[in-house]
């Protein structure tokens, strides 16, 4: 994984976003304090922006300071060395209508070159899993149910 589909990732969540301010589903002027703008702006992570934000989000917490420190020391968000450490079978689950995350998906599956990788695209689930459980569940079970898998 690198930067690139980072940045791309960003981009593509500001897009979501003034597309649903412009539908009216997110606010034009952003609330003041960082988890009033997270809150404010977590319908742009699902695919159905109208989908009942789910209690575990609803009461997240966030700091700014600590998120841009998390990223500078980030830096160029090269985990390849690490994730070639990993030799057991990996699950990746992505949502199709992430507008953050799934430009991440080819370059994250593409840096297990040490492992076999399963990637399943959720069809109508955006970033959060609670947009289709079933679905997420179903495929978790699936793979344990792999032989390489045990």
């Amino acid at each position: 994984p690198s930067i690139e589909p980072v940045k791309l990732g960003q981009k593509r969540l500001v897009q979501r976003i003034i597309e649903l301010q412009e539908k009216g589903i997110i606010p034009r002027e952003p609330p003041s304090g960082g988890v009033e703008i997270v809150q404010a702006i977590l319908p742009a992570y699902f695919s159905d922006p109208n989908f009942e934000i789910p209690k575990e989000l609803k009461n997240m917490s966030f700091n700014q300071n600590v998120s841009d420190l998390t990223f500078s020391e980030l830096g160029e968000w090269d985990f390849t060395e690490e994730v070639n450490k990993i030799e057991l079978p990996v699950l990746i689950l992505w949502g199709a209508d992430d507008p953050f995350g799934f430009p991440m998906m080819a370059t994250t599956r593409d840096a297990f070159a040490s492992t076999t990788v399963n990637t399943v695209v959720l069809n109508n689930c955006g970033h959060f899993w609670h947009e289709c459980p079933q679905e997420v569940f179903d495929q978790i079970i699936a793979f344990l149910a792999l032989p390489e898998s045990n």
